[in-house]
């Protein structure tokens, strides 16, 4: 693990306006704390490394406004309040709402599924995917 908290120092390093004064037992003497956005970085450092692997890629929320789900998908939705599995779904052929599946949901195999209760008063702000379910080991 230190080669990997080197590694991370060195993008730090290469990052943002530190400047490295000294070195002393390993600790690195730094001045100016101007970072830019070294996230990005680190997590691809931390990608490559079997040992440190995330199981699953981190998923940002998305904007319902700009991006809404996938019809008939069950996501994470998120009100501005509350957060729910629910999904957006068609009511008739020209006409959709969003529900919520009150915690049954299931995998079937090839993607999450649930018992969806559709209502207007449902308004999510933000969705983003469920995660994938744990693998058999």
């Amino acid at each position: 693990m230190d080669e990997l908290k080197e590694q991370i120092c060195e993008i730090l390093f290469k990052r943002s306006e530190y400047t490295r004064i000294s070195e002393i037992d390993g600790i690195h003497q730094l001045h100016e704390r101007q970072f830019d956005n070294v996230s990005e970085d680190i997590l691809s450092l931390l990608e490559q490394r079997p040992e440190t692997r995330p199981h699953e890629t981190i998923v940002m929320w998305r904007i319902v406004e700009d991006n809404p789900p996938p019809l008939d998908e069950i996501v994470w939705l998120f009100d501005g309040f509350k957060t729910w599995i629910g999904g957006r779904a068609m009511v008739d052929s020209e006409y959709w709402l969003y529900g919520n599946t009150y915690g049954s949901i299931w995998h079937n195999g090839k993607k999450w599924d649930g018992d969806l209760e559709t209502d207007d008063d449902y308004k999510p702000i933000l969705w983003k995917p469920l995660p994938e379910p744990p693998q058999d080991t």
